[in-house]
């Protein structure tokens, strides 16, 4: 309590998840990135020269695709291959994702 007797109210401020952040970046805010990542389940793209390289996600969906290859690895696989592809072409997305494993 204040000295004017009514309660303390935390403020609860919303996170800023960026969709993702340079490499650079991310070496000299690694710490902050991960925490940000942890505890608003989003996941952000690391970047060098404006190119994605890699990805931070939350451990949650890192242990689901862990599941998704130990119990079907060919399709999992031919899903990786079929997403690197999209991705050379144009962005990836589910529909050229499908359309490329001749599901659509």
């Amino acid at each position: 309590m204040n000295n004017e007797g009514s309660k303390d109210v935390q403020v609860s401020r919303k996170i800023q998840v960026p969709s993702s952040v340079s490499s650079t970046e991310c070496r000299q805010n690694l710490s902050e990135i991960i925490s940000k990542v942890s505890l608003t389940g989003r996941r952000i793209t690391i970047e060098h020269r404006g190119k994605g390289i890699a990805g931070l996600v939350p451990i949650q969906q890192l242990r689901l695709l862990e599941h998704l290859e130990s119990q079907y690895p060919q399709e999992f696989s031919q899903l990786l291959g079929a997403v690197g592809a999209a991705s050379m072409e144009s962005e990836v997305s589910l529909s050229n994702t499908l359309r490329l494993l001749g599901k659509s």
